[in-house]
Order: C-alpha cells, then sequence, then structure tokens
C-alpha cells in the first residue's frame, strides 16, 4: 500500500499536498455553507472528521470482509458500516 508519508525524509509527500489541496477544495463549499446557515465551524470540523472516520472504517471493513469472503457485495458492506456509524452517533 502507498503512503503518503516518506518515512526517509520524516516529511509527506507531494502527493499528499496534492491530496490536502483537492480534499480542501471538496469540502470547502459545504463548509462554507453551514458556516453562512449561523453552524458553528468546530462543529461542521467535528461532522468533517467524523465522516473521514466513517469513510475510513468502511474502506477497511470492506476490505477484510472481502479478503474473507463473508459478504459478497458493495451494498451488503455499505449497509452493515452505515448501520454500525448509526449506532455510534447515537
Amino acid at each position: 500500500m502507498k503512503s503518503f508519508y516518506d518515512v526517509t525524509n520524516a516529511a509527506w509527500t507531494k502527493e499528499a499536498g496534492d491530496a490536502d489541496r483537492e480534499i480542501v477544495s471538496a469540502l470547502q463549499p459545504i463548509f462554507d455553507k453551514f458556516v453562512a446557515m449561523g453552524y458553528s465551524a468546530r462543529e461542521i470540523a467535528h461532522l468533517v472528521s467524523n465522516a473521514g472516520i466513517f469513510l475510513e472504517t468502511k474502506t477497511l471493513v470492506y476490505a477484510q470482509i472481502k479478503a474473507r469472503e463473508t459478504l459478497t457485495t458493495i451494498k451488503e458492506v455499505t449497509a452493515f458500516a452505515t448501520e454500525q456509524h448509526k449506532e455510534g452517533i447515537k
């Protein structure tokens, strides 16, 4: 698996900077929309962070399930990950 971090030079790679700019560009309009609606920037940041963790978990769960071949469709994995996410935010 590739890494955005270069352990030899103890620094983020150029690709990490590119990914960061792309992610910020994608999130900026959403962030701005909710700030304009009066919501707390800090709370929006927490939601964005939670979304990132959710996507990471969903990706890792899918990889584990695929490796074990217990669930066969992305639809099942998404349903499972979504249910886990809902349970976590109650």
